[in-house]
This record gives C-alpha cells, structure tokens and sequence, in this order.
C-alpha cells in the first residue's frame, strides 16, 4: 500500500493554524522535523494560566515536580519543591528570576535568606519523642488485634459513637473492655490509618537529618517528573533530578514557547495567583482579556506591559488607589471592570476615563451619593460622552430611584427605566 505524499510547506502551515494549541505541542514532540514550521505559524490559545513550576493552557496542564522513587513503591512520591542533598527542601530556586520571567509576586511576601530553625538539628529530639508517641499510639490500637481490611455497616449504625471511640483511639488511651460493636472496628480501622500516615510523615521530616548527621544515604532515588493532564488522560515523563524545578519548568516553557515568530494570542489570561510565570526571552502576546483580581495594578503595568504587541481589550481587576488609573494598561482597554473596596473610586476619576466600557463593582451600596452620579451624569451631558459608551455601577434601589427622579427633573427628554 502507498503511503499519501508529505503536506507541502504552505498546506502544513494551514493544518497547524487550525490545530488547537496543545494537540500542536504533542506533534511537534513526536515529530520534530516540523518544529521550525510550527515556530512560524500564529498560536492561539483560548485560556492561560501560568503559576510558578506549571502552566494551564486551555483545558490541559503542563507541571514539573521532584518525584521521590523508594524501594517500596507504596512509600514513593511527589515534592513540590527542590531537595538538597540530605532531603531537606530547597528553596533557593523559587524567587530566582531568569531573563524572560513575568514577576508577578506581592514583594512584601516574598521570603529571602537561609534555611530557618526546620533544618537544625536542635530539632531532633523533638520530631524523635513525636515519633515514639505515635508508635505508642499505634501499638495500642494493634493491642485489639489485627486490623479488619473490610468493615460493612448495618442499620443501626452510630456516627456519634464512632467519633468517640476515634478521639479514644487517638489519643492512644481507653478501656480495652470495650464492647467490640461495628463503631469500634471503624474507628479503630480509620485510627490506624491516619497515625500509619502520621508515622510516616514524621519519618520523613527526620530522614534529612540522619542522612546529615549520619552520613545515611537517601532511602530513595530523586527524579524530575513532568506531567501532562487533560480530560480522561495523563501522560508522565520522568528524568534523572539535574536541574532545578525554575530550571525544568522554564526548558518546557521554551519548548512551548521560545522562538515565535509571531505573538502567542491569548483569549484569556488568568493571572489570580502570587508567583512567576517562566516564559521565555522575546516573548510577545497578544491578549484579549486578562483575569486579575489578585493582582495590584502596577505589577501587571510593570510585568506584563512589556509583553504586550497591542493593548488589551478586556480587564477585570482590583481597584487600590486613584493612581491606579494613570497605568496606560487600565487607560487604553476597552472594557474595564473594577472591584471597588476601600478607598472608594472618585467621581472625578471616573470622569477622566477614556475607556468605551466601564464597570464598578462595589461591595458597599453607598459607596457614592446621589451627588456623586448626578456630577457624572451633568459631565457627560455638557460635555459629550463617545457614541457607545456604556458606564454601570452598583448601588441601592433608594439612590438609583433618586437618581431617576433627578435625571426625570433635569432632563426633560430623558428616558429611564430598568434595563
């Protein structure tokens, strides 16, 4: 059977600027020979989310983590942040800033320095008497027997009497002439399990110090994980640990992203999150509507203008300070919506604006007066406002009732009524 010819050069640029962004990043993995055609083709995405060591790209997301690997594979699992040597976490890598990194962190939350009073070893004795305290605990709830593998309840089931016999349990401590009911075995069983996980966390925070003090080597292999998940489907990578997390997640980024001809358009960036988005050198985007209610607006002034190849059409963000509306990323989109706390925004601020759409989102009804909408109402009037314009703000019935009495009294032609 004869395979079909190969696409042309023009015709896969065409298959590609239809594909959906992720299915793109799959190809171009499996077939690299493509990946300089794929480097000249625009690449949309619909939504976007990038946080520290992960990304979300519509409905798949991308994230790079330290896996753990013991003998026991039970006992393997995932980190989420880097490991030194002995196996205390890392963080040295987590506020490092590369070129092409977007900072979007609250400075004021930003941690610096070394590793606190968690990696000293005045800490030992502490986490060893906590670990022989859940082994007495654990001993007296196996002192009962061993531990049934299936309990199934009947009708007259007591939750009440469960919960007493579990902070028994607990507590490691009881009347081992106990009536040996249905709620005693559940109890006993859930016990078991949550000081079986308990032993085997405080195990794990005294790992590091052994293997320090000691000389002990890891009880486990460390390999970098990278995963990606989308409905119904999850794929994993795993490589030998030799680069830092910030490290891994800005090599996919590139991967992903470096070396666009064109700006990646965005449909939706979410940006409710404290951290750094890793994003390659040169990066340009071209973003319709951004999500950032977590965010102050001159980090997006400061961080993300740069990016930007055009002014975003659609921002909804925090409102902090009458200067917030001097920032050239709030002044030139088209459709603005604000979350208004405290202080309140200004009549006088919003007569200034130049945006076609404006919203106010108040979470205090008063927050301006029937004199406060009648100033901007005359102002536009008198002045003119741009055809299409559309301003709305949330207020109390009684004031918005005023209001249209006022407008009514004033305005002779003017129609009112609810939208």
């Amino acid at each position: 059977m004869n395979r079909p010819p190969p696409l042309s050069y023009e015709s896969l640029k065409t298959v590609l600027g239809q594909m959906d962004a992720n299915t793109r990043f799959r190809l171009f993995s499996r077939i690299p020979s493509i990946c300089s055609t794929d480097k000249v083709v625009p690449l949309r995405i619909q939504t976007f989310l990038a946080h520290n060591n992960s990304f979300m790209i519509n409905n798949t997301g991308y994230e790079v983590k330290v896996y753990k690997k013991y003998p026991d594979a039970n006992k393997s699992g995932l980190a989420l942040t880097d490991l030194d040597q002995y196996g205390f976490k890392d963080d040295s890598g987590k506020n490092a800033l590369t070129p092409g990194d977007v900072d979007f962190r609250d400075e004021s939350l930003v941690t610096h320095g070394e590793p606190g009073y968690h990696q000293q070893d005045e800490r030992i004795p502490d986490l060893e008497k906590t670990l022989e305290e859940l082994r007495r605990k654990i001993e007296f709830v196996e002192s009962f027997g061993p531990i049934p593998k299936v309990i199934e309840r009947n009708s007259v089931y007591k939750p009440f009497e469960h919960q007493k016999l579990l902070k028994v349990f607990m507590k490691g401590t009881g009347n081992t002439t106990i009536e040996r009911c249905q709620e005693f075995e559940i109890a006993r069983k859930m016990a078991h399990l949550k000081l079986s996980g308990e032993i085997k966390n405080q195990l794990a925070k005294l790992q590091p110090f052994y293997s320090r003090r000691d000389g002990v080597p890891l009880p486990y292999e460390i390999f970098l994980q990278f995963s990606v998940t989308s409905p119904g489907q999850k794929h994993i990578e795993r490589v030998r640990y030799s680069k830092k997390l910030h490290e891994s997640a800005k090599y996919l980024s590139i991967r992903l992203f470096g070396n666009r001809r064109h700006p990646v358009h965005i449909k939706l960036l979410n940006l409710n999150g404290n951290g750094i988005m890793r994003l390659p050198v040169a990066l340009r985007l071209k973003i319709e509507e951004i999500e950032a209610l977590g965010k102050n607006i001159h980090l997006l002034q400061r961080s993300l203008v740069p990016l930007l190849d055009a002014p975003i059409k659609r921002l909804n963000t925090f409102f902090n300070e009458d200067e917030d509306f001097e920032y050239s990323i709030l002044k030139e989109v088209r459709h603005l919506q604000v979350l208004e706390n405290h202080p309140y925004i200004r009549p006088q601020v919003v007569l200034n604006l130049q945006n076609l759409i404006f919203h106010k989102i108040s979470q205090f009804e008063y927050s301006w007066s029937v004199e406060d909408f009648l100033l901007v109402i005359k102002n536009w009037v008198e002045s003119g406002k741009k055809v299409g314009s559309c301003y709305s703000f949330g207020t109390s019935e009684h004031v918005k009732n005023t209001i249209l009495g006022k407008i009514t009294e004033e305005y002779k032609d003017a129609e009112t009524g609810d939208a």
